[in-house]
């Protein structure tokens, strides 16, 4: 009967699928498994198989070895989830690039340790310490100076508190202090930075995706950032929301130590260190090059602390930093903490910077032989001496074209512009009399009178092109309606109340069935600097909305559907915000899933017979329905996985896909018509 024939048909795709396995090995096997028994996510996390406390190093080359690419440029590896990420540390110099949004919280639970090998304590030239972490197990403790011993007759310390005592400086200058011992309880150390110690020299490019909630916890570890150390290598497009980062010195929400190039990247979250702290990069390297990034949150530290970068020796253009900034100690800045010998141009910054010392900016706190073009700083800036609107201390620099709003507050030398002038140029720059309630400064032009409400009316609107006739209106800057001048060339300050809208599912130019509803993800984010309520409207292929309230820097993801049977050919899906908008366009097509990723294509002559087949005898049984539900529930993320690996789509066409389509050519031939229905349900 031909029920009996459909019916060892299918067994027999069963049998061939179960063939496949031992060919193409055990790891491969169980993603198999792990994608169909998983599925599709919000955000790219591991699948069944991977699922995992956190990978350790002898595991990195079998992860590498299961992703997608080959880790070149053309080519790189494919990274869906924050277990494959972890992994980038088997190959410090491929290419890597986003395949998914990738959820981290999980990182919050990894890496539970109550040894801790190494303590970085800075300089040994103090008599008193603490160690980053306590209490401790009594007599666990060992002190380095440069990696010698010290004996424990030279200092006292506390267990409870961690506290270190010397009698005289444990070492001399240029040497450093270090400990180790162990905790009373365990902690979590969360993520281990890609490149810590040894630095990161490949790409990594988010291609459109980010990163939602990193955890790093390591307080006694220097260089701490997702990268550790950026070792000539290139980050491009990486957006890190809701991250928590926690280092010792040289600590940032990207990238610990950079000495490579940054760009078109992005870090919300609170970023804590000991000094040259920031919110993308702790410290910035001579010839390292951080452009069009952003950073808001909070960052907090001893010294050295900046919303953008902690220290900046290299170059930073069209960067901005939204980030309050608060320190114990000095040199503290909006944008940069401590600028010796960088580059800073088109860039702004919008938070509060507060220090316990001196040396406080609006936008750098210390710029000792660098340059400053083109720039502004519109937050409050609080210290005690030398606490400048844009700049504390000014020593043998440059800085033109620039502007200062945000209130100063400090003890000696405050000034509206610059506080401490140190043989440095000061250029077509102004600030606001009222909003910085200061009227004087050691450079530049303050416009307004102590005795108005702020803003200055003459920095404000279309007037300011009169007032500020320095600036290059026609060029480098633009006026605002109602508002300071702007920067041009992408570097506008967003409006209050900016939303960006961008369509992560489906993604552009991919093929969809036509005959079922449609997923549609949309990211936004408020990148203005004020909290916001919007409806974000999906327009086509049909329309729906959904409303959002967002704080600054604050992301979220929507989620609409479109019913079957809506599409047909070629459909643009397009979602906007109040102030944005985004659109892509997908092809709807009657798929065949896993032939189609096996032969990469969905024209293939394999494939047409198999849709007959599945139309002409599967669809007409009820067995052949079952088969055909089972496979449509279950083939998308085998489909998926299947494209990252011609290996794999070549191992799926030669075992199975091929023989199937013999099997079913032959059934064809048997001359059992697809109209005859004997012993169907």
């Amino acid at each position: 009967m031909i029920t009996e024939d459909i019916n060892n048909t299918v067994r027999k795709l069963f049998s061939m699928t179960e063939r496949i396995l031992p060919e193409i090995d055990r790891r491969d096997a169980l993603k198999i498994a792990g994608a169909g028994a998983v599925g599709f996510t919000s955000f790219g996390t591991p699948t069944a198989a991977q699922e995992q406390s956190v990978p350790d190093s002898a595991q990195y080359d079998e992860l590498l070895e299961d992703m997608g690419g080959e880790g070149t440029v053309d080519n790189p590896y494919i990274v869906t989830n924050i277990v494959e990420l972890q992994a980038a540390n088997g190959d410090l110099t491929a290419s890597y690039a986003l395949g998914d949004d990738i959820d981290a919280s999980e990182t919050a639970s990894w890496n539970e340790t109550s040894e801790i090998a190494t303590d970085d304590l800075g300089p040994a030239t103090d008599e008193s310490y603490e160690l980053s972490l306590s209490p401790i197990v009594a007599d666990s403790e060992n002190v380095f100076v440069d990696g010698d011993a010290v004996s424990e007759s030279a200092y006292s310390i506390d267990y409870e508190t961690g506290e270190l005592t010397f009698e005289s400086p444990p070492g001399d200058h240029g040497e450093t202090l270090s400990a180790a011992y162990e905790l009373s309880e365990a902690v979590t150390l969360g993520f281990t930075p890609i490149g810590l110690g040894s630095g990161f020299a490949g790409e990594i490019d988010a291609a459109g995706h980010f990163i939602h909630g990193l955890e790093i916890y390591r307080p006694h570890q220097t260089g701490v950032g997702l990268v550790g150390t950026l070792d000539g290598g290139e980050l491009t497009g990486i957006s890190v929301s809701q991250a928590t980062v926690t280092g010792s010195s040289q600590t940032g929400g990207l990238v610990g130590i950079n000495q490579g190039t940054i760009t078109d990247s992005s870090v919300t979250g609170i970023i804590t260190g000991r000094n040259d702290v920031g919110g993308v990069v702790g410290l910035n390297l001579g010839d390292s090059v951080v452009k069009t990034s952003a950073a808001t949150g909070s960052i907090a530290g001893d010294s050295f602390l900046g919303g953008l970068l902690g220290k900046n020796r290299g170059s930073i253009v069209e960067s901005t930093a939204t980030a309050d900034v608060s320190g114990t100690g000095g040199v503290i800045g909006g944008l940069v903490g401590f600028n010796s010998g960088g580059t800073i141009q088109q860039s702004y910054a919008t938070g509060t910077a507060s220090a316990g010392g001196d040396f406080v900016g609006g936008l750098v706190g210390d710029n000792f032989e660098g340059t400053l073009e083109y720039v502004y700083a519109t937050g409050d800036v609080i210290g005690r001496d030398y606490v400048g609107g844009l700049v504390g201390l000014h020593a043998n620099g440059e800085l033109s074209e620039s502007f200062a709003a945000g209130t100063v507050t400090g003890d000696e030398s405050p000034g509206g512009v610059v506080a401490l002038n140190m043989d440095s140029d000061v250029e077509r720059s102004y600030w606001d009399i009222p909003s910085t309630e200061q009227t004087e400064s050691n450079g530049g032009e303050g416009l307004g009178s102590i005795e108005e409400a702020p803003p200055a009316a003459p920095m404000v609107g279309t007037t300011a092109e009169t007032a500020m006739d320095e600036f290059d209106f026609d060029g480098t800057w633009q006026t605002s309606s109602d508002g300071y001048p702007d920067l041009r060339d992408g570097q506008e300050p967003a409006a209050a109340d900016t939303v960006l809208v961008t369509i992560q599912h489906p993604v552009a130019d991919a093929e969809v069935d036509e005959s079922d509803p449609l997923q549609v993800l949309v990211d936004v984010i408020n990148v203005g600097t004020e909290e916001t309520t919007q409806e974000i409207e999906l327009s086509q292929p049909v329309t729906d909305t959904a409303t959002v309230e967002l704080a600054p820097g604050e992301r979220d993801r929507l989620e609409f559907h479109v019913p079957e049977n809506v599409l047909a050919g070629t459909v643009t899906v397009a979602a906007e915000s109040e102030s944005d908008a985004d659109s892509i366009s997908v092809t709807a097509t009657d798929p065949c899933f896993i032939a189609t990723a096996a032969y990469n294509t969905p024209h293939a002559e394999e494939i047409d017979v198999l849709r007959e087949f599945r139309d002409s005898v599967l669809d007409r049984h009820s067995v052949g329905r079952l088969f055909i539900d089972l496979y449509y529930r279950c083939s998308p993320p085998i489909a998926d996985w299947l494209r990252q690996s011609p290996r794999r789509r070549y191992l799926v066409r030669e075992i199975v896909v091929g023989p199937l389509v013999a099997a079913v050519e032959r059934f064809g031939q048997t001359g059992l018509s697809p109209n005859d229905n004997r012993g169907s349900n």
